[in-house]
């Protein structure tokens, strides 16, 4: 009878859930800050990337976290795409034994793709949290 009365009634968003949907929302703003700043940033000095990448890997990773606790997971995938791509550039760079010069070219590229496409996607998800109501999500 309870899950009869449930369907009828519109959920109400408790505290647990706004704080939870308040750090999804600032975690995704985060990523979405990385996908501008971290190939800007390699564009000036390739290097940085030893910093920026384990960093976004870290709000990544806390992004597929809290997503994946919700009871349904919303695009809690894209929380490991800055840890992967660090992983491949890492891979990269230590197999083909690039110094920061030879890297440059081929690092600074793939961040520049990744960031724009990962930009439109943190926007979509940011959006779509935002427009989430009560604690079904």
């Amino acid at each position: 009878m309870d899950e009869i009365l449930d369907d009828d009634f519109p959920k109400v968003e408790t505290s647990f859930s706004f704080k939870r949907k308040k750090r999804i929302k600032t975690l995704t703003i985060i990523l979405i800050l990385g996908c501008i700043i971290s190939p800007l940033i390699a564009l000036k000095n390739i290097e940085s990337i030893v910093i920026t990448g384990p960093f976004f890997s870290i709000v990544g990773l806390l992004h597929f976290y809290f997503i994946l606790h919700y009871q349904k997971g919303i695009f809690y995938f894209w929380g490991l795409v800055p840890l992967i791509i660090s992983i491949i550039c890492f891979i990269l760079v230590n197999y083909n034994n690039w110094s920061p010069s030879q890297a440059y070219s081929p690092i600074s590229t793939i961040l520049i793709i990744c960031g724009c496409i990962l930009f439109f996607i943190y926007v979509s998800i940011y959006r779509k949290i935002n427009s989430l109501q009560g604690t079904n999500y």
